[in-house]
Order: C-alpha cells, then sequence, then structure tokens
C-alpha cells in the first residue's frame, strides 16, 4: 500500500530518532554532534527530506539561491550524508553520494610559540576588568595546559574523570566524537593535573564549581579572558586553535602524518592533513638533504 506523504515523512522521521538513538549509545556522540544532525534534518526538511541524488542537488541550489554560504551548506550535506550512509546500511535507500561544493581552502590562523609561551608563563591575577574569579582563571590555565600536552579536543577534555588519568602508563581516557581512547601524557601534563586536582574534591576533573559539566561558552569566554591576561590577542583564543597548534609542532619537531592522525585521533590521514598548513610545512623539510637527485649526484 502507498504512504501518503505524511505518512513518508512519519516514518522518515521516525527512523531519524532511531539514527540518533544508535549514535548515542554505540559511538558516544556528544550533544554538540546530536544537535549538528538535527540542524541538516531541519536544513533538508524544507525541500521534503530528499533522498535521490537528482532531488539532493536540486535541495542544494535552493540553498544557495536562499544565501546560504557555500560552508554552512557543506556543513548541512555532511550531517545529512551521514543520514542517508546509514539508511543505506539499514537498506531502507540506494547508497547515495551527495557533491558538495567546493570552497577556497584557508589557513586558519593560530596561537604562535611565543604567545603559547606567554600563555603558559602568565602571572594569574584576579582584574577588575576582566571579570573572573581567580580560581576560574586556574581551572583555564590548567586546562589549556591539558589541551597543549594531549591536543584533545574540548569534548574530551572535559570527560576527563579522575579514575580516568593513570599516571604508570602516563595515559589518560577520554570521550567524545569519536568515542572512548587513551591519550599519552607528559610528566608537565600530570603535574598540571595533581596541582588542578588539589583545587576541588570532585570526580570530574574539569567541572563547575558544583561538580557539573562545564559550559563550552562559558570555557571560551574565560579562555578569552586568560589570553587577554597574556598580552595575546583575544580572537585566537579558541580550543581547536591549540589543537591544530599542537599538531603543526608535532609534525615541525620530526613526527610523520600517521603520529600526528593518532595523537589527533582521526580516523582518516586526510582529515589530519586539514589541520596542516601545507606551505609552512613544505618550507620546513629539508629538501636539499632529503632530494634523491642532491644524495646521488
Amino acid at each position: 500500500m502507498d504512504h501518503t506523504p505524511d505518512q513518508m515523512r512519519q516514518h522518515l522521521s521516525t527512523l531519524f530518532e532511531s539514527f540518533l538513538t544508535e549514535r548515542e549509545l554505540l559511538y558516544a556522540a556528544t550533544p554538540n554532534t546530536i544537535k549538528w544532525y538535527r540542524a541538516g534534518w531541519k536544513a533538508f526538511e524544507k525541500y521534503g527530506h530528499p533522498l535521490t541524488l537528482p532531488l539532493l542537488r536540486s535541495a542544494i541550489v535552493g540553498m544557495r539561491t536562499a544565501g546560504l554560504a557555500p560552508g554552512g551548506v557543506n556543513a548541512y550535506i555532511r550531517s545529512w550524508q551521514s543520514f542517508c550512509n546509514w539508511l543505506a546500511d539499514q537498506g531502507h535507500i540506494q547508497k547515495v553520494k551527495i557533491p558538495t561544493i567546493p570552497q577556497n581552502r584557508t589557513t586558519k590562523a593560530t596561537v604562535t610559540a611565543e604567545q603559547v609561551r606567554a600563555i603558559l608563563r602568565c602571572r594569574l591575577r584576579e582584574s577588575p576588568t576582566l571579570h573572573i574569579t581567580l580560581p576560574a582563571l586556574q581551572r583555564t590555565h590548567a586546562l589549556f595546559s591539558i589541551a597543549l600536552d594531549t591536543a584533545a579536543r574540548w569534548g574530551e577534555l572535559v570527560s576527563i574523570l579522575r579514575s580516568d588519568i593513570d599516571a604508570r602508563s602516563m595515559t589518560v581516557t577520554v570521550r567524545g566524537k569519536t568515542g572512548e581512547r587513551r591519550v599519552s601524557i607528559s610528566i608537565e601534563g600530570l603535574r598540571a593535573l595533581q596541582r588542578h586536582l588539589k583545587t576541588h574534591d570532585h570526580e570530574r576533573v574539569f567541572c563547575t564549581r558544583s561538580g557539573g559539566k562545564w559550559d563550552y561558552s562559558d570555557s571560551r569566554r574565560d579562555l578569552r579572558k586568560l589570553f587577554e591576561l597574556a598580552g595575546v590577542p583575544v580572537d585566537l583564543a579558541e580550543w581547536h586553535s591549540i589543537r591544530r597548534f599542537v599538531a603543526r609542532q608535532y609534525l615541525a619537531s620530526g613526527a610523520g602524518i600517521r603520529a600526528v592522525q593518532i595523537l589527533l585521533g582521526h580516523q582518516s590521514a586526510a582529515t589530519t592533513e586539514i589541520y596542516l598548513d601545507a606551505d609552512t610545512e613544505r618550507k620546513r623539510i629539508p629538501h636539499n638533504q632529503l632530494s634523491p637527485l642532491s644524495r646521488l649526484s
């Protein structure tokens, strides 16, 4: 029996909720990731939730005609692609590859080594102009230090519990976008954690005063104030900027792309390459030493 459009939409909506449930329970998708999936659903809802290539192309044209920037459209496409892949795996639709809109690749600004040193050596103090307490500054500085040491995502860092810290193996267990994984931590990183843990008795390492989950917006606000106190431009105060800085430092120190991929917890090396400034990294390569022509002539 054929379904009406309303029945089809309801059926698809039920499947979408099953998809989200699976992502949460089997892949530990964070609330932000679930929110991203829902944003994709809402974006394609205006075009009848298309599932075939011709209808998908028409929807993308509609988004661009409505004034959406290529980056925004591509974000919705990646979200919808995940759901379409799931539908195909479940046997509901034929596999479809949604085309994305080409974008000019730009190198995102990140902190420099000098700026990082300034933040690490910054004397933490309360300031009437910053409107932030000393404990909040200390918590932010500790999180900055661990982010710098592990290159973990913000969501992974705030997931750390006291029981996740293994000083013997010098690892920390984190949970986030890609599920649960163990990351290496240095002696300095362990010391920073130990100093921070003396400031509260809660199980969650980076938390609110009551032990609850630290809100991303609040942490970003505090990071900007830490940067301001250290004399570093606040427009660089992004947790992901620190992650990008660590990746580039790793590569510059001689680690290969595979090592950086493991550090960042990426499933694909192609994702890792997005974090790297190809032109800058090319200039660091000792080409005269590595070139077969130079070595064999």
